[in-house]
């Protein structure tokens, strides 16, 4: 069923708390991962899974390191607001 429903792409929200705390603002290609807590723990095994999953079976695959900042006092600022 998957060879018939191959998908084109596959697109990722993940968080930039995988950097950790200290390298919220000044992330590079470079930076190291750090998770800051569980969420960007289990974020980053996810962003794992994908690309060794997308990488077997040639799907080209996008994984956006967004910062979670939405909700109250928001003010519609935020990437997750504004999809």
């Amino acid at each position: 069923m998957f060879k018939k429903y191959k998908p084109k792409k596959f697109i990722f929200l993940s968080t930039v708390e995988v950097y950790g705390s200290k390298n919220r603002f000044q992330i590079t290609e470079n930076t190291k991962i750090n998770p800051l807590n569980l969420y960007a723990a289990g974020k980053y095994q996810q962003e794992t899974l994908i690309k060794k999953f997308c990488e077997l079976n040639n799907i080209n695959y996008h994984i956006f390191r967004i910062p979670g900042i939405f909700g109250v006092g928001d003010n519609l600022s935020s990437l997750i607001s504004k999809i």
